[in-house]
Formats: structure tokens, sequence, C-alpha cells
């Protein structure tokens, strides 16, 4: 009894697999439908920099030589100290003198490639000369998350007395002008 059971119900298993489909070829493949492509990170600069993403920061200055956080990471033996922000692009690069006072990258390239100069501004403050440079980019707008403007920062910074170069700093974050803006908008 309990073999003509089992012949039975291995019988409608096998029927229901061929209704259904599942047992031959006779059924007609399913077609996937096309999964959006990803969007590719866009880089920014010339050379890995201000607004540019870590993969791009390691293809063209080599692994960091220092992470002390999952924020910041150091390049080409602390000449080059970057902080990543949310948007996993980097919001802050600070570009350390040689020991011979020289900068040791084209600063050039790590500026946006679209970027406009909007203002220069040279300062004192006894011991530290500087030149402040605001500028404007339509991809620093895009691709930082939560920079309504477009603006970033360049800060040269010199000996005062001697006139040697000490470091830069660019600097996509927020002004406070832009977090007025933002509340303003709210």
């Amino acid at each position: 009894m309990k073999r003509k059971l089992l012949a039975f119900l291995l019988a409608i298993i096998t029927v229901a697999a061929v209704v259904s489909g599942c047992g031959g070829g006779a059924s007609t493949p399913k077609k996937e439908s096309p999964k959006p492509a990803a969007e590719v990170p866009v880089k920014i600069c010339t050379v890995a920099g201000i607004g540019d993403t870590l993969d791009d920061w390691i293809k063209d200055h080599g692994k960091p030589n220092q992470e002390p956080n999952a924020m910041q990471k150091n390049f080409r033996k602390d000449a080059l100290i970057v902080l990543f922000g949310d948007s996993k692009r980097a919001i802050n690069v600070t570009i350390q003198a040689t020991p011979d006072g020289k900068l040791p990258v084209k600063l050039e390239e790590l500026l946006p490639k679209d970027g406009k100069l909007v203002s220069s501004k040279d300062s004192k403050d006894g011991m530290v000369a500087y030149t402040t440079k605001e500028y404007t980019s339509e991809a620093i707008k895009k691709y930082i998350k939560g920079n309504l403007t477009g603006h970033y920062t360049l800060i040269d910074e010199f000996d005062q007395k001697t006139g040697k170069y000490i470091k830069t700093t660019l600097d996509c974050n927020l002004t406070i002008a832009e977090i007025q803006k933002a509340k303003a908008a709210k």
C-alpha cells in the first residue's frame, strides 16, 4: 500500500513539473530586465585632487602611507594629507612642503578642471604670509555632498621672513555663508 501511495505521489509531482515547465526545454527563457548601470565615478582633477575619490587617489599617488582614522589618508610620505567626506571624495587636501621648501606636486593638476577663480587676497599675521583664492566648480557642486555652490578654497602659506613655502590647503567644505543659505532654504 505504501508503495502504491509513493508511486502515485511521484506521478503527480512529475506531471506537475512537466505542466509547469520545470521539467524540460519546453519553457521559454525569461528575459532579465536590464539593471541600471552603476554611475562611474567622475575624476574631477587631472591628477587626483580635491573632490576626487579614494580610488583615484590610490591610482595616482599610490597607497596611503598612513591612515590615522577612517576619514584621513596620508600619501607620499605625509606630503599629502587628505580628508574624505560622506560622499567618499576628498574634501580637504593639505600639501606640505618638501624639506627644501618646494611644492611636492603640480598644484594646478590637483584643482578641478572646470574651476573658475572668483577672488584672491593676500594677508599676513606677523610670521606667515597667506594667499587665499576662492574658486567655483560645477563638478564640486555636483559630486560633493552638501556643497550647494561648488565653492572651494586654496590657501598658500609662506614664511613671511624668508618667503619659503610652508604648505597649501585645498578645501571644499561648506562655508558659513553656504550653511546659512541652506538653513534659509528649509
